[in-house]
């Protein structure tokens, strides 16, 4: 190794004037030559990486801009036409009476239960009326007390039940359920 070293430094202070000269020219070019190379290549990677990051917030504010679409509540006038209201009221009366004619246990565990159906019904569409007429911050505090309520519905409708257990058991449930969604009606209609 060292003697090739010792030939290379040799043949150096052998080279004339000219000779250096295109020596020099020749590393200047070439490291001109690599220093564009990399200028290239390293140009090519960054805006690649900028087009990257640009396509990342585009992507980034197009699920933000359809999550904030998908987010707001629809006023309910564009959902359900002003006139149309199911009347429930009838159907309501209908099972109130067959409940009444009833004798046979299953007849009143199925109509009480279709009762509550029918009047949970009633409560949801107060319900979406209140929440889309109300602002957004609103509307989440209206909903979290309804989860609550719910809830709070449930523990009633299982502590009335008396005889736990026994074929009665539904019809004390569907009444207590009844009661209390009637309870809630009554509030939802004040506050329309």
């Amino acid at each position: 190794m060292n003697d090739i070293i010792t030939e290379l430094w040799t043949a150096l202070k052998a080279l004339n004037g000219p000779q250096w000269v295109v020596l020099l020219a020749l590393a200047f070019f070439l490291g001109f030559g690599i220093f564009l190379l990399f200028r290239w290549l390293y140009g090519a990677r960054l805006e690649a990486q900028g087009s990257l990051i640009d396509l990342k917030d585009k992507t980034i504010e197009h699920y933000k801009s359809i999550h904030a679409e998908r987010s707001k509540p629809r006023p309910l006038s564009e959902i359900v036409p002003d006139a149309w209201e199911p009347y429930l009221e009838q159907p309501y009366q209908q099972l109130e009476e067959l409940l009444e004619l009833a004798v046979q246990q299953q007849t009143m565990n199925y109509t009480s239960a279709n009762m509550g159906f029918v009047r949970d019904a009633e409560l949801y569409i107060l319900y979406l009326r209140i929440f889309h007429s109300l602002s957004s911050d609103r509307a989440e505090t209206f909903k979290h007390d309804q989860e609550r309520w719910l809830k709070e519905r449930n523990v009633f409708c299982e502590s009335s039940v008396q005889s736990h257990g026994g074929t009665h058991a539904p019809v004390e449930y569907g009444m207590a359920f009844i009661q209390r969604t009637n309870e809630r009606i009554s509030e939802f209609k004040h506050r329309i």
